[in-house]
């Protein structure tokens, strides 16, 4: 939503300022588009590969849903929980 801003903002300078003359506006709006297209995306991508690169969550929410039904057999029979 900021880079939209500073863009607008830019554009509405463009109304005052000669930019044909001036670099700086090229390398803001050329940063700006190398930040929301590279860096911000990268978080997005870890994410993904997190389940490929830590597998051991997947298992313990396995080992937590058997600890979960074992405990609950015992409720059932009026064994003690095992821990």
């Amino acid at each position: 939503m900021q880079i939209i801003a500073i863009k607008a903002t830019l554009w509405f300078l463009a109304f005052f300022v000669n930019f044909d003359k001036v670099t700086w506006d090229d390398q803001l709006v050329g940063g700006m588009d190398f930040l929301a297209n590279s860096v911000l995306q990268a978080p997005f991508f870890l994410m993904s590969l997190m389940r490929y690169i830590t597998p051991t969550l997947d298992h313990m929410y396995a080992a937590l849903r058997y600890l979960l039904a074992r405990d609950l057999s015992c409720q059932v029979h009026g064994l003690p929980a095992m821990g």
